[in-house]
C-alpha cells in the first residue's frame, strides 16, 4: 500500500501514475463538482446516512456511469489511443493500465 488509507489507495490505484498528489487531483474533489461516484466498503447504514446527509445531491442505486462519463478525458488521463479501441474496449484499456502499473 501507498497510501495511509483504504480510501486513498484507491483514488492512488485509479490514477493514471503512482503519484498520490497528481491521483488527489484527477480523481478528487473540490467546490465546482458536479457530480460524485460513492463507493462504500465495508461500512454500516448509519456510515452511509451520515455521509447521504452531507452530500447536497440524490441517492441512486442502479446508475449507468456511462451517461456521465467523459470519454475523450478518460483516454487523456489514461493515454489511449483510438487505435488500441478498434481491438479492446475502453474498460479492457483502463483495466490493462491499472493492472500492470506496478510492472512499468
Amino acid at each position: 500500500m501507498r497510501a495511509k488509507a483504504v480510501t486513498t489507495e484507491i483514488m492512488c490505484n485509479l490514477a493514471s501514475s503512482g503519484n498520490i498528489s497528481t491521483s488527489l487531483k484527477q480523481f478528487g474533489l473540490d467546490n465546482e463538482t458536479k457530480q460524485l461516484l460513492v463507493v462504500f466498503i465495508n461500512t454500516t447504514n448509519q456510515d452511509i446516512e451520515t455521509v447521504l446527509n452531507i452530500l447536497n445531491g440524490k441517492r441512486s442505486e442502479n446508475i449507468d456511469i456511462s451517461s456521465f462519463t467523459n470519454i475523450e478525458k478518460i483516454k487523456q488521463v489514461y493515454r489511449i489511443q483510438d487505435e488500441e479501441l478498434k481491438s479492446s474496449g475502453i474498460v479492457n484499456a483502463i483495466s490493462t493500465r491499472i493492472s500492470t502499473f506496478d510492472c512499468q
